[in-house]
């Protein structure tokens, strides 16, 4: 299987106009929000998971898919979808575009990926990330 080097989510990925290299931004760690949301609302904003894979031997022009799920708080997975890659080259970068985060839930969020040959079907947990999504203390309590 390919070795999972970078595995991050973010607001923004930027490449390079004369070098084609990846430039990360503003990378999600937390989502301090400043009203609670209802249990199911998501984020309307565009974000980003960025990945890069080592091509390990024997792998070249071997073929895997990419699956990621998103874990609420509360255990409740959402499917974020998949990507095939060809491992063509020594490294593969891919960049998975969402345009909605789910922060209906007050605690940690996690994001897992797992990878599957598409030679032989064998599926690796490869790796998880926590997104810490804070609801606002006393949210809604009246003052007396």
């Amino acid at each position: 299987m390919p070795r999972l080097l970078v595995f991050v989510p973010c607001f923004s990925v930027s490449l390079g106009s004369h070098d084609n290299t990846a430039s990360v931004l503003s990378i999600i760690e937390n989502m301090n929000l400043e009203t609670v949301p209802a249990v199911d609302q998501s984020l309307s904003r565009d974000w980003y998971v960025f990945t890069l894979w080592k091509r390990e031997a024997g792998e070249a022009d071997k073929e895997f898919s990419q699956e990621m799920t998103y874990i609420a708080p509360s255990g409740q997975e959402i499917a974020m979808g998949a990507v095939e890659f060809k491992m063509g080259k020594e490294f593969q970068r891919n960049i998975i575009h969402m345009n909605q985060m789910p922060i209906g839930e007050n605690g940690q969020y996690t994001i897992n990926i797992v990878v599957t040959s598409k030679e032989t079907n064998q599926t690796v947990a490869t790796a998880s990330y926590p997104i810490a999504v804070i609801h606002p203390k006393n949210a809604g309590l009246g003052t007396s």
